[in-house]
Protein backbone atom coordinates (compact mmCIF):
# COMPACT_ATOMS: atom_id res chain seq x y z
CA UNK A 1 0.00 0.00 0.00
CA UNK A 2 2.50 2.45 0.92
CA UNK A 3 4.51 1.70 -2.57
CA UNK A 4 1.49 2.21 -4.71
CA UNK A 5 1.03 5.45 -2.59
CA UNK A 6 4.72 6.37 -3.30
CA UNK A 7 4.53 5.87 -7.09
CA UNK A 8 1.46 7.56 -7.04
CA UNK A 9 2.99 10.74 -5.78
CA UNK A 10 5.81 10.07 -8.11
CA UNK A 11 3.56 9.91 -10.96
CA UNK A 12 1.30 13.01 -9.62
CA UNK A 13 4.81 15.21 -9.09
CA UNK A 14 6.05 13.94 -12.94
CA UNK A 15 2.82 15.19 -14.02
CA UNK A 16 2.55 17.99 -12.28
CA UNK A 17 6.06 18.79 -13.64
CA UNK A 18 5.14 18.17 -17.23
CA UNK A 19 2.44 20.17 -16.98
CA UNK A 20 3.92 23.03 -16.14
CA UNK A 21 6.56 22.90 -18.48
CA UNK A 22 3.45 22.29 -20.63
CA UNK A 23 1.98 25.78 -19.55
CA UNK A 24 5.10 27.14 -20.22
CA UNK A 25 5.47 26.08 -23.63
CA UNK A 26 2.36 26.81 -24.99
CA UNK A 27 2.71 30.41 -23.53
CA UNK A 28 6.06 30.82 -25.54
CA UNK A 29 3.89 29.71 -28.38
CA UNK A 30 0.91 32.05 -27.78
CA UNK A 31 3.79 34.70 -27.93
CA UNK A 32 5.34 33.70 -30.56
CA UNK A 33 1.71 33.14 -32.46
CA UNK A 34 1.55 37.27 -31.50
CA UNK A 35 4.68 38.08 -33.05
CA UNK A 36 3.77 35.87 -36.26
CA UNK A 37 0.36 37.65 -36.08
CA UNK A 38 1.90 40.94 -36.34
CA UNK A 39 4.18 40.29 -38.43
CA UNK A 40 1.49 39.02 -41.51
CA UNK A 41 -0.48 42.19 -40.74
CA UNK A 42 2.90 44.17 -41.38
CA UNK A 43 3.27 41.94 -43.96
CA UNK A 44 -0.20 42.46 -45.25
CA UNK A 45 0.59 46.17 -45.25
CA UNK A 46 3.74 45.75 -47.12
CA UNK A 47 1.92 44.12 -49.89
CA UNK A 48 -0.75 46.75 -49.99
CA UNK A 49 1.90 49.25 -50.07
CA UNK A 50 3.44 47.19 -52.82
CA UNK A 51 0.50 46.82 -54.69
CA UNK A 52 -0.10 50.75 -54.75
CA UNK A 53 4.14 50.87 -55.28
CA UNK A 54 3.13 48.50 -58.77
CA UNK A 55 0.01 50.81 -59.41
CA UNK A 56 2.45 53.63 -59.04
CA UNK A 57 5.01 52.24 -61.13
CA UNK A 58 2.77 51.00 -63.90
CA UNK A 59 1.38 54.96 -63.50
CA UNK A 60 5.01 56.36 -63.57
CA UNK A 61 6.19 53.82 -66.41
CA UNK A 62 5.98 56.13 -68.76
CA UNK A 63 7.89 58.74 -67.19
CA UNK A 64 10.46 56.45 -65.65
CA UNK A 65 12.78 57.12 -68.69
CA UNK A 66 12.21 60.73 -68.14
CA UNK A 67 13.73 59.93 -64.38
CA UNK A 68 17.41 60.70 -63.70
CA UNK A 69 19.87 58.19 -61.61
CA UNK A 70 18.40 58.93 -58.10
CA UNK A 71 14.92 57.56 -59.00
CA UNK A 72 15.84 54.07 -60.13
CA UNK A 73 18.18 53.67 -56.78
CA UNK A 74 15.39 54.66 -54.45
CA UNK A 75 13.20 52.14 -56.38
CA UNK A 76 16.00 49.17 -55.93
CA UNK A 77 16.10 50.17 -52.19
CA UNK A 78 12.56 49.95 -51.98
CA UNK A 79 12.56 46.00 -53.88
CA UNK A 80 15.12 45.13 -51.72
CA UNK A 81 13.41 45.67 -48.51
CA UNK A 82 10.70 43.71 -49.73
CA UNK A 83 13.06 40.65 -50.14
CA UNK A 84 13.70 40.94 -46.83
CA UNK A 85 11.06 40.87 -45.50
CA UNK A 86 9.51 38.14 -47.73
CA UNK A 87 12.82 36.08 -46.46
CA UNK A 88 11.82 37.10 -43.07
CA UNK A 89 7.98 35.88 -43.46
CA UNK A 90 8.89 32.62 -45.25
CA UNK A 91 11.22 31.97 -41.71
CA UNK A 92 8.81 32.93 -39.42
CA UNK A 93 6.08 30.57 -41.83
CA UNK A 94 8.30 27.64 -41.39
CA UNK A 95 9.04 28.23 -37.99
CA UNK A 96 5.05 28.63 -37.01
CA UNK A 97 4.42 25.03 -38.83
CA UNK A 98 7.67 23.63 -36.70
CA UNK A 99 5.95 24.97 -33.64
CA UNK A 100 2.38 23.94 -34.57
CA UNK A 101 4.17 19.78 -34.61
CA UNK A 102 5.86 20.37 -31.38
CA UNK A 103 2.88 21.51 -29.95
CA UNK A 104 0.53 18.57 -31.81
CA UNK A 105 3.61 16.29 -30.13
CA UNK A 106 3.23 17.81 -26.90
CA UNK A 107 -0.77 17.36 -26.96
CA UNK A 108 -0.25 13.93 -28.02
CA UNK A 109 2.10 13.10 -24.67
CA UNK A 110 -0.61 15.01 -22.37
CA UNK A 111 -2.98 12.94 -23.41
CA UNK A 112 -0.81 9.58 -22.96
CA UNK A 113 0.03 10.83 -19.75
CA UNK A 114 -3.29 11.93 -18.84
CA UNK A 115 -4.80 8.47 -19.26
CA UNK A 116 -2.29 7.09 -17.10
CA UNK A 117 -2.94 9.19 -14.47
CA UNK A 118 -6.40 8.77 -14.65
CA UNK A 119 -6.05 5.32 -14.93
CA UNK A 120 -3.77 5.32 -12.11
CA UNK A 121 -6.89 7.27 -10.01
CA UNK A 122 -9.08 4.24 -10.80
CA UNK A 123 -7.00 1.92 -9.79
CA UNK A 124 -6.49 3.95 -6.47
CA UNK A 125 -10.27 4.39 -6.02
CA UNK A 126 -10.98 0.64 -6.51
CA UNK A 127 -8.20 -0.15 -3.89
CA UNK A 128 -9.95 -1.46 -0.82
CA UNK A 129 -10.29 0.99 2.90
CA UNK A 130 -7.18 0.34 4.56
CA UNK A 131 -8.94 1.79 7.61
CA UNK A 132 -12.13 0.01 7.16
CA UNK A 133 -10.12 -3.06 6.67
CA UNK A 134 -7.76 -2.19 9.95
CA UNK A 135 -11.27 -1.70 11.67
CA UNK A 136 -12.61 -4.99 10.60
CA UNK A 137 -9.81 -7.05 11.77
CA UNK A 138 -9.78 -5.20 15.28
CA UNK A 139 -13.63 -6.51 15.19
CA UNK A 140 -12.58 -9.75 14.16
CA UNK A 141 -9.34 -9.91 16.93
CA UNK A 142 -11.92 -8.31 19.51
CA UNK A 143 -14.45 -11.39 18.74
CA UNK A 144 -11.67 -14.21 18.98
CA UNK A 145 -10.75 -12.77 22.11
CA UNK A 146 -14.32 -13.18 23.41
CA UNK A 147 -14.36 -16.17 22.43
CA UNK A 148 -10.87 -17.35 24.01
CA UNK A 149 -12.05 -15.62 27.45
CA UNK A 150 -15.40 -17.63 27.05
CA UNK A 151 -13.79 -20.82 27.06
CA UNK A 152 -11.50 -20.05 29.33
CA UNK A 153 -14.15 -19.12 32.02
CA UNK A 154 -16.13 -22.26 30.95
CA UNK A 155 -12.87 -24.59 31.39
CA UNK A 156 -12.74 -22.42 34.52
CA UNK A 157 -16.26 -23.87 35.59
CA UNK A 158 -15.69 -27.45 33.75
CA UNK A 159 -12.69 -27.68 36.23
CA UNK A 160 -14.74 -26.46 39.40
CA UNK A 161 -17.53 -28.61 38.32
CA UNK A 162 -15.20 -31.72 37.46
CA UNK A 163 -13.48 -30.89 41.27
CA UNK A 164 -16.66 -31.11 42.71
CA UNK A 165 -17.29 -34.23 40.87
CA UNK A 166 -14.57 -35.89 42.65
CA UNK A 167 -15.43 -34.49 46.22
CA UNK A 168 -18.68 -35.99 45.75
CA UNK A 169 -17.73 -39.44 44.30
CA UNK A 170 -15.01 -39.62 47.35
CA UNK A 171 -17.87 -39.07 49.65
CA UNK A 172 -19.69 -41.32 47.86
CA UNK A 173 -16.99 -43.84 47.95
CA UNK A 174 -16.17 -43.32 51.63
CA UNK A 175 -19.97 -43.75 52.08
CA UNK A 176 -20.10 -46.88 50.53
CA UNK A 177 -17.14 -48.11 52.19
CA UNK A 178 -18.54 -47.57 55.38
CA UNK A 179 -21.99 -49.18 54.19
CA UNK A 180 -19.71 -52.46 53.45
CA UNK A 181 -17.83 -52.08 57.00
CA UNK A 182 -21.04 -52.10 59.00
CA UNK A 183 -22.69 -54.53 56.26
CA UNK A 184 -19.77 -56.85 57.38
CA UNK A 185 -19.90 -55.96 61.21
CA UNK A 186 -23.29 -56.94 61.18
CA UNK A 187 -22.70 -60.55 59.49
CA UNK A 188 -20.19 -60.71 62.18
CA UNK A 189 -22.23 -59.55 65.12
CA UNK A 190 -24.70 -62.08 63.66
CA UNK A 191 -22.35 -65.01 63.83
CA UNK A 192 -21.16 -63.83 67.20
CA UNK A 193 -25.18 -64.02 68.28
CA UNK A 194 -25.72 -67.42 66.43
CA UNK A 195 -23.28 -68.94 68.22
CA UNK A 196 -23.92 -67.11 71.73
CA UNK A 197 -27.41 -68.01 71.47
CA UNK A 198 -26.30 -71.93 70.05
CA UNK A 199 -24.05 -71.89 73.46
CA UNK A 200 -26.33 -70.87 75.59
CA UNK A 201 -28.92 -73.58 74.29
CA UNK A 202 -26.75 -75.99 75.06
CA UNK A 203 -26.15 -75.06 78.50
CA UNK A 204 -29.61 -74.56 79.55
CA UNK A 205 -30.37 -77.98 77.94
CA UNK A 206 -27.85 -79.30 79.56
CA UNK A 207 -29.34 -77.70 83.13
CA UNK A 208 -32.36 -78.91 82.53
CA UNK A 209 -31.28 -81.99 81.96
CA UNK A 210 -29.19 -82.08 85.22
CA UNK A 211 -31.88 -80.89 87.11
CA UNK A 212 -34.31 -83.61 85.76
CA UNK A 213 -32.14 -85.95 87.57
CA UNK A 214 -30.64 -87.37 84.36
CA UNK A 215 -27.39 -89.07 85.16
CA UNK A 216 -26.27 -90.30 81.66
CA UNK A 217 -22.99 -88.92 80.80
CA UNK A 218 -23.79 -88.73 77.22
CA UNK A 219 -26.68 -86.58 77.53
CA UNK A 220 -24.21 -84.17 79.44
CA UNK A 221 -21.27 -83.96 77.25
CA UNK A 222 -21.92 -82.41 74.12
CA UNK A 223 -20.14 -83.25 70.85
CA UNK A 224 -19.09 -80.36 68.85
CA UNK A 225 -20.02 -82.31 65.78
CA UNK A 226 -23.61 -81.76 67.28
CA UNK A 227 -25.69 -81.09 64.43
CA UNK A 228 -27.08 -77.40 64.24
CA UNK A 229 -30.58 -78.44 62.90
CA UNK A 230 -31.23 -79.84 66.52
CA UNK A 231 -29.44 -77.01 68.42
CA UNK A 232 -32.01 -74.98 66.98
CA UNK A 233 -34.90 -77.18 67.23
CA UNK A 234 -34.66 -77.44 71.00
CA UNK A 235 -37.17 -75.77 73.20
CA UNK A 236 -36.15 -72.42 74.63
CA UNK A 237 -37.93 -70.82 77.15
CA UNK A 238 -39.29 -67.15 78.03
CA UNK A 239 -36.20 -66.37 80.38
CA UNK A 240 -34.18 -67.82 77.26
CA UNK A 241 -35.65 -64.69 75.06
CA UNK A 242 -35.14 -61.84 77.98
CA UNK A 243 -31.06 -63.53 77.94
CA UNK A 244 -31.04 -63.10 74.29
CA UNK A 245 -32.31 -59.47 74.20
CA UNK A 246 -29.90 -58.13 76.66
CA UNK A 247 -27.30 -59.73 74.94
CA UNK A 248 -27.92 -58.23 71.38
CA UNK A 249 -28.69 -54.81 73.08
CA UNK A 250 -24.88 -54.82 75.31
CA UNK A 251 -23.33 -55.74 71.99
CA UNK A 252 -24.71 -53.23 70.20
CA UNK A 253 -23.86 -50.68 73.28
CA UNK A 254 -20.01 -52.40 72.04
CA UNK A 255 -20.04 -52.28 68.56
CA UNK A 256 -21.11 -47.97 68.49
CA UNK A 257 -24.03 -48.37 66.56
CA UNK A 258 -26.28 -45.45 67.06
CA UNK A 259 -29.23 -48.01 65.82
CA UNK A 260 -30.07 -51.29 67.14
CA UNK A 261 -31.94 -51.77 63.40
CA UNK A 262 -29.37 -54.89 62.99
CA UNK A 263 -29.44 -56.18 66.42
CA UNK A 264 -33.52 -56.27 66.33
CA UNK A 265 -33.19 -57.88 62.97
CA UNK A 266 -30.79 -60.91 64.42
CA UNK A 267 -33.03 -60.96 67.58
CA UNK A 268 -36.72 -61.30 65.90
CA UNK A 269 -34.97 -63.90 63.48
CA UNK A 270 -33.96 -65.70 66.91
CA UNK A 271 -37.41 -65.40 68.21
CA UNK A 272 -39.02 -66.81 64.87
CA UNK A 273 -36.44 -69.48 65.05
CA UNK A 274 -37.95 -70.05 68.92
CA UNK A 275 -41.59 -69.87 68.30
CA UNK A 276 -40.54 -72.29 65.73
CA UNK A 277 -39.21 -74.93 67.53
Amino acid sequence: MSKSIYAYNDTSSSVQEMLSSLKDFITTLNEKNKKIDDTLKTTKAIEKKLHDLSQFNENTEKGESAKGYYGNSEYNKIIDRLRLENATIRELKEERGDLRVLLQDYHNTLEVVMKKHRQIVREMSAMPNMEEIIRNTECKLNDACNKVHGDMVFSAVANEVLHDLDVYENANRDKDERLAMLEYENKVLYGLLFSTFKRQKISKNCIKKSLNGNSDSNNTIVDEDYPHDDMLTEPVGQDNEIIYEEEGINLSSQSGYESDDSVQTVIYRSNDSTNDS
